[in-house]
């Protein structure tokens, strides 16, 4: 993700600034790129809720 964004947003996740939880969301049941996407037996909506909510919280 670095070299994609060219160093403007952070590799890292939870570094980033900018994720919502419908994003978070998204990405993990949809996939991107060589990300896979992940089922709901793989992780339940519980758990992706809270990962979800912690990738959107803003940090500074």
């Amino acid at each position: 993700m670095a070299a994609r964004y060219k160093g403007e947003k952070p590799a890292v996740l939870d570094q980033r600034t900018d994720l919502t939880v419908q994003t978070v969301r998204f990405f993990v049941r949809n996939a991107v790129s060589v990300m896979p996407f992940f089922r709901k037996t793989e992780i339940g909506d519980a758990d992706l809720a809270a990962l979800a909510a912690y990738l959107a919280a803003k940090r500074p």
